[in-house]
C-alpha cells in the first residue's frame, strides 16, 4: 500500500503491520485494548501524522481487560523458575563460557510453557547474567556442491564428508568457538560451496 494514495480510506491492521502505516489518519480506532499504556501510546500516535487534528478511540469491554490481565499474570516468571533455568544452563553442555540451553527439552522436562521460559532468559539477559546467541544450532545438515578444496586453514577439513553436525561435540572435539564456527559456515554457504539446514535452534 502507498502511504501517499488517498484513495484508501479505512485500513485494518494489526497493530504491528499498523505502526507501519504512514498516512494523514483523521481517526485511529481500536477495537480491542492493548497489552499496556506505552503500546496504546505508539499506535495511537499513527494518527496526526501531518500535524492536523485528529481523534483516537478505543473500543472495548471489561472481557478485554480481564483477558490482558490473565495474559500479563501468564507471561510473568518466578523466581522459582527463574532458578531452575539457571541450573539447567549449568548443567548442559558446554564449550567454554558457550552453554547450549534446549529450551524444548527444558519446557518437556519441566512441563513450563514455552513463553514463560522465554521471559526468565529475557530476564536473566536484562540482568546482565547471560548473553543469548541466537544464531547457533544444536544439529546442522550438510549437502556439498562439489568436492571442497581441503587447504589447511579450512573448516572444510573438518567438516567434509559428514552431512550431519552436532554443533556442541564439532566445536569441543576441534576446539573451534561456537559462534565463529556458525558465521564460518553461513560464510561458506553464501559462496554455494556448502548448502545448511539448521536443526533445533537454541537460545
Amino acid at each position: 500500500m502507498d502511504d501517499d494514495d488517498d484513495s484508501v480510506r479505512i485500513v485494518c491492521a494489526t497493530n504491528a503491520f499498523g505502526l507501519g502505516i504512514d498516512k494523514q489518519n483523521r481517526f485511529v480506532i481500536h477495537y480491542s485494548i492493548p497489552s499496556c499504556l506505552e503500546e496504546y501510546y505508539q499506535e495511537a500516535g499513527r494518527a496526526r501524522r501531518d500535524g492536523q487534528k485528529a481523534y483516537c478511540v478505543l473500543l472495548y469491554d471489561k472481557n478485554d481487560v480481564d483477558l490482558q490481565d490473565y495474559l500479563i499474570r501468564e507471561s510473568m516468571m518466578s523466581p522459582t523458575l527463574i532458578n531452575k533455568v539457571i541450573k539447567e544452563i549449568l548443567r548442559s553442555q558446554s564449550f567454554g563460557s558457550y552453554y547450549f540451553f534446549n529450551m524444548k527439552s527444558f519446557e518437556l522436562k519441566h512441563g513450563v510453557e514455552d513463553n514463560k521460559i522465554k521471559a526468565s532468559i529475557y530476564a536473566l539477559e536484562k540482568l546482565g547474567f547471560i548473553d543469548r546467541l541466537f544464531n547457533i544450532p544444536a544439529d546442522i545438515r550438510l549437502t556439498y556442491h562439489t568436492v571442497p578444496k581441503l587447504t589447511k586453514n579450512s573448516l572444510l577439513r573438518f567438516m567434509y564428508p559428514k552431512t550431519e553436525i552436532n554443533t556442541h561435540i564439532f566445536c569441543n572435539t576441534y576446539n573451534i568457538n561456537p559462534d565463529h564456527f556458525v558465521n564460518k559456515l553461513n560464510r561458506l554457504a553464501l559462496t554455494k560451496e556448502i548448502n545448511t539446514m539448521e536443526q533445533k535452534i537454541l537460545f
